[in-house]
């Protein structure tokens, strides 16, 4: 009887214990989901009550499993079978050290960094990984069992994991739809018709120097090079902000802006660079280029990435794609076996990498059929690459997960050259290049370009082809793009510009200051 009583605490307590293991696991998970304040989740998709249903289905499944597996192993009483359970079960912890990483932003900047300076941290991890093999080793029973109080102490957390989820499904269940992160609806038809067609690509952290000017040997962008031997292609573009919540709404209200932070859900905090006072004010309080191209009669399509321009410009557009690119899934679902996936993804060290490679997929799909369709007047495309992370091998060819090096940047490089090739050949086979008018910019450059060479320009790519534009015209007029380019693409969409001789004259007059 008192065995079977022992059993019985015995098998309670491990239950709560792989209960805590699991719920610290999906911290990086539940942090977004659960623990997100108003402001944050104007940064995260639009998650559904599936999403949160999928938040129970992990904790309780995977404890249930993870504590059956433990009930057998103590069942068959095997001494190398208990061994390797409880290697296996301090290897969990990879999953809340990798919170822990990402809480103390230890990222790309950081590998460089340990890249750099591999004489000291090389004999550091060497004495880490003898330790560890000391523990495993010689005191696996001692470090289990410290680990397992340890998370029997942190259990009662559960308890808030499962009552916001709760919460959060119900008020999810009762509130009316929310806007989602991919939307198409029919065109609609105004009696104002733009007398040209705008496409505006901004990729995101495409660097002039290292793209256009000084680009590395051995690395070939042949169809940004050829677009640019086509186009107006300025030199003197001037880079204001490092910040891409700051350097996008800025190219969109046609002012520099400094950002406030976030609202809600759909609302960004400003005030304009200048302003000393620094008035606050968000989306809905001044015009974009997105409200302006609808007023002129334009229809509207927007894929973009980072900011939730789906939830910001709702109804100013006729399609739009959204994905966040700092949260664990890029896009939520309706689906509970999609987002339980989703989430166990998110809790992996590469996540961040697993979401690049899934948006870029996205874009490769999805953009060359935006620009081809006619019945789009102003495309705006906030695109993923050449940001990282890092999702190219060079040398194989491939999308991958594990490029680390410093030179990875040039890896997206390639990426983004694809994706500019395959929507120019999109429109090609439309019948649409010669009629369109395509921006090229970013909205900075490299961050890590000092890192890699010690040097860092502050200039922005910015390139445009005007209709049946066919030769090369280069602007060396210093000026801040943020501050012309929504004037500039509004006049071309209303005729106000036909020729690339007028855009020259414009940029050779622009604004070089507020």
């Amino acid at each position: 009887m008192a065995l079977a009583t022992q059993r019985k605490k015995q098998a309670a307590y491990d239950f709560v214990v792989c209960l805590s293991l699991v719920n610290l696991s999906f911290l990086t998970v539940w942090r977004e989901l659960i623990f997100a304040t108003r402001g944050d989740q104007y940064w995260m998709p639009s998650y559904t009550v599936q999403s949160y249903a999928a938040v129970l289905l992990n904790l309780f499944g995977w404890t249930l499993s993870l504590w059956a597996c433990l009930w057998l192993v103590r069942k068959l009483d095997i001494p190398w079978l208990k061994r390797l359970s409880c290697i296996v079960f301090l290897g969990v912890l990879v999953f809340p050290i990798n919170f822990a990483r990402m809480a103390l932003h230890i990222d790309s900047s950081t590998i460089y960094w340990l890249q750099d300076n591999a004489w000291s941290t090389i004999p550091i991890a060497a004495v880490i990984g003898l330790g560890v093999i000391y523990l495993l080793s010689f005191r696996l029973a001692l470090a289990t069992k410290f680990v397992a109080l340890a998370l029997f102490i942190l259990a009662p957390f559960v308890l808030i994991t499962v009552g916001n989820a709760a919460w959060k499904m119900s008020v999810l269940s009762g509130a009316k739809a929310q806007i989602p992160d991919e939307i198409q609806r029919e065109a609609v038809s105004d009696t104002i018709a733009p007398k040209q067609r705008v496409i505006w690509l901004i990729f995101d952290e495409l660097d002039l120097r290292l793209a256009f000017l000084d680009r590395p040997p051995g690395i070939e962008l042949p169809e940004l090079q050829r677009f640019r031997n086509e186009s107006i292609f300025a030199t003197n573009a001037k880079s204001p902000s490092k910040s891409t919540g700051e350097a996008i709404p800025s190219y969109l209200f046609g002012q520099h802006v400094r950002e406030n932070g976030a609202i809600s859900a759909s609302e960004l905090g400003f005030h304009l660079d200048t302003d000393k006072q620094k008035v606050p004010f968000s989306w809905n309080d001044k015009s974009t280029v997105i409200s302006k191209a609808r007023q002129l009669g334009a229809t509207t399509a927007i894929m973009g990435i980072y900011h939730p321009y789906c939830r910001v410009f709702y109804p100013d557009y006729s399609y739009c794609s959204w994905h966040g690119i700092n949260t664990y899934t890029t896009q939520a679902t309706n689906s509970v076996a999609q987002e339980m996936y989703s989430q166990l993804t998110g809790i992996t060290p590469v996540f961040r990498r697993i979401n690049g490679i899934r948006t870029y997929e996205h874009f490769m799909e999805r953009a060359p059929q935006v620009v081809a369709n006619p019945t789009y007047e102003f495309i705006y495309i906030h695109a993923p690459v050449p940001h990282g992370p890092d999702i190219y091998d060079e040398h194989t060819g491939e999308l991958t997960l594990f490029n680390t090096s410093k030179t990875g940047y040039f890896g997206n490089l390639i990426l983004a050259d694809r994706l500019f090739g395959k929507l120019r050949r999109s429109l090609e086979q439309a019948g649409l290049w010669d009629s369109s008018t395509i921006f090229l910019t970013a909205d900075h450059e490299w961050r890590f370009t000092e890192q890699y060479d010690g040097l860092r320009i502050r200039k922005l790519p910015f390139l445009i082809k005007m209709p049946n534009q066919s030769a090369l015209f280069e602007v060396d007029t210093p000026f801040f793009p943020m501050l012309i380019a929504k004037d500039l693409s509004l006049d071309i969409l209303s005729g106000a510009l036909m020729s690339p001789e007028s855009v020259i004259t414009r940029l050779e007059n622009g604004r070089d200051e507020e």
